[in-house]
């Protein structure tokens, strides 16, 4: 008698753990879709927002794209690839052969697409201007001052911008 009762307890509590581990298998899964739909929506809104920001970068010339090499599977596991081709560069050139200033631009544009879609209070820069030229920096300035400030009253979020620089232009 009492060992029936005691495999009917641990029965019972078998299916108590059982039934909370499917719980939390389920929550665990619900949260899995929940981060990779975010993931993916964000991924998605910036990289249609970088191709356009380079080329205001760049004065309508360039391209550039951004990919998740596997986004269906496993977005999170799988390489980001940030493509892009600078103004009077033929696509696929090495890395290593373009100047601090064209890797400079593109870098600028990919922060400028994450900052207008993912508006931060603040958004500090340091010396970001160092492998550009008057010209360069010029066009870097004015996308501070108006392309940010003209996005920031559109969505009521602005952003401060603190940049740390040497040059005057960027002032």
């Amino acid at each position: 008698m009492r060992l029936t009762h005691e495999i009917t307890q641990l029965k019972e509590r078998l299916d108590s753990v059982s039934k909370s581990f499917t719980e939390v298998k389920d929550s665990l899964n619900k949260v899995r879709v929940q981060r990779k739909e975010r993931f993916l929506d964000l991924f998605d809104r910036v990289s249609a927002q970088l191709p356009v920001t380079y080329r205001e970068l760049t004065k309508g010339a360039g391209t550039a794209n951004l990919l998740v090499s596997d986004r269906v599977e496993r977005p999170f596991e799988s390489p980001v690839i940030f493509d892009f081709c600078p103004p009077g560069k033929r696509h696929g050139v090495d890395l290593e052969m373009l100047s601090g200033g064209e890797k400079t631009i593109a870098a600028l544009a990919f922060v400028f697409a994450m900052v207008q879609i993912v508006r931060p209070p603040l958004l500090v820069m340091d010396e970001v201007d160092a492998f550009l030229d008057s010209e360069n920096v010029a066009e870097i300035s004015e996308y501070f001052s108006k392309k940010l400030n003209l996005f920031s009253k559109a969505v009521g979020k602005t952003t401060q911008v603190l940049c740390v620089s040497h040059k005057e232009e960027l002032a």
